[in-house]
């Protein structure tokens, strides 16, 4: 999933025992969802950005695979056979697994080209990946989960609790669900109203079959191929 940039400045609150201890990296439970993200910045010139995304993703046996959903009114931008202009890979399909070493790999997925595309560690900062396991199969790494404590809101479903945490000016609440090993929700911010990152989380049925194993006969790339 995709790594959340949180507000919080650690370090400032004790570890709580408020979840259940983490799952064992891999071991946790299939999910397919459709994460709502929506981010909010005040500039200094007065203007407000709003910036609002969605994304599916699956968790499953160790691997995840994440989708930004695209608009249908807005035509995609036609790319020639060779795919040699490819350079916004936020769109392209991402498949990550935890390999049994404990590295993280990446891999993008060019499905009308029939192409899988390595991601070597060196090029992750290029391509925006942070190969934080924890981060990308919860929501929330486990050391952040650990610093939070319980919330008096009430309205927390079966399973699942309220946490947060706050320092002078900023803010972090988490919906955690320890039956999911998910955070469900998540909002951060800054206390005055000038920065604002939420992100919503819906679950959805699982597919019968995972979408990297459609891939087993794609021709294998490597991401340099795909520039100058």
């Amino acid at each position: 999933m995709r790594r959340v940039a949180l507000l919080l400045v650690g370090g400032l609150l004790g570890w709580a025992a408020c979840a259940e201890p983490p799952r064992a990296p891999g071991s946790e439970p299939a999910v397919a969802v459709l994460i709502s993200h929506e981010e909010l910045g005040v500039r200094p010139d007065g203007v407000t950005q709003v910036l609002r995304y969605q994304e599916r993703v699956l968790r499953r046996d160790g691997q995840l695979w994440s989708e930004r959903v695209l608009d249908g009114r807005v035509p995609a931008v036609a790319h020639p056979e060779s795919r040699r202009d490819v350079h916004d890979w936020s769109v392209v399909p991402r498949w990550v697994s935890r390999e049994a070493d404990g590295r993280v790999r990446l891999r993008f997925v060019l499905a009308d080209s029939r192409e899988v595309v390595e991601v070597e560690p060196p090029e992750y900062d290029s391509v925006g990946f942070t190969p934080a396991w924890d981060e990308l199969s919860h929501q929330v790494s486990n050391a952040v989960l650990a610093r939070l404590t319980p919330s008096s809101r009430p309205d927390a479903p079966e399973g699942a609790r309220w946490l947060e945490a706050t320092t002078a000016d900023r803010y972090l609440r988490v919906l955690w669900s320890d039956t999911l090993a998910l955070a469900l929700e998540m909002e951060s911010g800054r206390k005055d109203g000038t920065a604002l990152h939420r992100a919503k989380v819906q679950l959805e049925a699982l597919p019968a079959t995972a979408p990297w194993e459609s891939t087993r006969a794609f021709a294998r790339k490597d991401i340099n191929d795909y520039r100058d």
